[in-house]
């Protein structure tokens, strides 16, 4: 009797996951894209940026920012007309005159500590974070790596371990990031330009 369960229950699974292998691979292969953060850019200067999570940072040099694109996992936040400093004990993006940005668009390093993401900030408008939801989630903080800047280009890499992690656990039809089914999504001046045309 338990030999004959056993069978209707593995026949059960079998064919579930014939008919989910399709949404799973997907899944598994943007939770992979999902494990190397890049950010890249435009702007004329010389330095470079090092990351230990998000919370953690130090640079040297200076660069004039015209725009730049940095990706979180799953959703990319683009930022414009800004700048690069470091002097390794403090090192911003677009913090030092304006006061420190929201962590996703830039940082502030105060003694390798970055104060953008200690301080009270706008998480809930669509001008400072993602335009579906309230800005990287604490999986998606979880990243070390840098970003150099170099005479009209910069470009960065980030190990996400929040990612790698979901990615790992996804295998066994676990999302941790909650990101299972959704698409990579743009910038936002790319989102303002998709939702004016659909418009």
């Amino acid at each position: 009797m338990s030999r004959a369960t056993g069978l209707l229950l593995a026949a059960a699974l079998a064919g579930a996951g014939c008919t989910t292998s399709s949404a799973w691979g997907t899944d598994r292969l943007l939770d992979l894209t999902d494990v190397v953060d890049v950010r890249y850019g435009t702007g004329v200067g010389l330095g470079v940026q090092l990351d230990a999570t998000m919370l953690f940072g130090t640079g040297l040099g200076w660069s004039t920012v015209d725009w730049t694109r940095v990706w979180f996992g799953r959703h990319a936040v683009d930022t414009s007309q800004t700048e690069f400093f470091g002097i390794v004990l403090s090192s911003a993006l677009g913090g030092l005159i304006c006061g420190p940005p929201d962590p996703a668009h830039g940082w502030y390093d105060m003694l390798f500590v970055n104060i953008s993401m200690l301080g009270a900030l706008d998480r809930g408008s669509d001008d400072h974070w993602f335009l579906h939801d309230d800005g990287p989630p604490f999986i998606d903080q979880l990243r070390f790596g840098g970003t150099v800047f170099l005479p009209g280009v910069h470009g960065g890499l980030y190990l996400n371990v929040g990612e790698a992690f979901d990615f790992v656990l996804g295998i066994f039809f676990l999302d941790p990031a909650g990101d299972d089914g959704v698409p990579k999504l743009p910038g936002r001046a790319e989102k303002d330009e998709q939702l004016q045309g659909s418009g």
